[in-house]
């Protein structure tokens, strides 16, 4: 009968431990980290964004294209020059005596001299130029006048109204105060897009020539600078500072036994022609 009762009281005596207790330890948490200033912040963030590879692609973009419109400038700068003065026949004057062919230096000044020439007979031509004008603006005014007064005298005739007459005047007249309000229309915005458009065209033609530095330019871009030209003609190779004694038009084919050095087939082009 004891097996059955059920003892309402918990027993005092612990249970005999089996294992030993758990010692925990207090670990103090790492001290904060101390805050950063903010001018460091700006300098880190201002890093990042200067050598990020955007950034540099976007700087080096930039860079060519102000170097395109910059050099391009200067392309027609040297063009406008070259057109106006002799600076080319003198600058192939001086590559001709450099190689030592005075035939085609004689013939490079014989091309200056009469270059120079025509350039005074130009110059001397504008001093009359405005006297022939005048006389000119006023004939044909006064030709337009009395084909207009004809026309008007026809149309007064088949119409039998007398002011016809001037009908062709003024229409004339209204027609040409119609292209000066066109023109007063259009000259604000023409003079605020036309350098805009100046320097669009001074880019293009630096984008054409490359006149960029290679560091500036895209990947593509070194591949076309130093990509094969098309092969020149003979008359154009011979036209280098290497072989000018054979760059004289008159006397080209002349020296066959000095052939340019070109190509190896120079010389049978030079039998050819001889």
């Amino acid at each position: 009968m004891s097996e059955n009762v059920v003892h309402l009281h918990k027993p005092t005596d612990p249970p005999a431990p089996d294992t030993a207790p758990t010692v925990l330890t207090v670990v103090p948490d790492a001290p904060p980290a101390p805050p950063v200033p903010l001018w460091v912040r700006s300098g880190r963030a201002v890093k990042t964004a200067a050598t990020h590879e955007s950034t540099r692609a976007t700087m080096r973009a930039a860079a060519r294209h102000s170097l395109y419109t910059l050099n391009g400038g200067r392309i027609v700068a040297r063009r406008a020059w070259d057109g106006r003065t002799g600076s080319r026949y003198e600058r192939m004057i001086r590559a001709a005596e450099a190689a030592g062919n005075l035939e085609a230096a004689e013939e490079w000044e014989e091309r200056l001299q009469r270059f120079r020439a025509a350039r005074h007979h130009r110059r001397m031509d504008l001093l009359h130029s405005p006297v022939e004008a005048a006389k000119g603006a006023a004939v044909g005014a006064g030709m337009s006048i009395g084909v207009l007064v004809a026309l008007g005298v026809v149309m007064a005739l088949n119409s039998g109204h007398v002011g016809d007459v001037i009908t062709p005047l003024t229409a004339t007249i209204d027609f040409i105060a119609l292209l000066i309000r066109i023109v007063q229309v259009v000259w604000g915005p023409a003079l605020a897009i036309g350098p805009f458009l100046a320097l669009l065209a001074l880019w293009s033609v630096g984008r054409k020539q490359q006149a960029a530095p290679t560091g500036h330019c895209p990947r593509t871009c070194g591949r076309v600078m130093v990509s094969r030209s098309p092969r020149p003609s003979w008359s154009r190779r011979c036209a280098t500072s290497e072989s000018l004694r054979c760059a004289t038009p008159s006397r080209r084919w002349a020296t066959p036994a000095r052939p340019c050095s070109g190509r190896s087939g120079s010389r049978d082009a030079v039998s050819r022609w001889t």
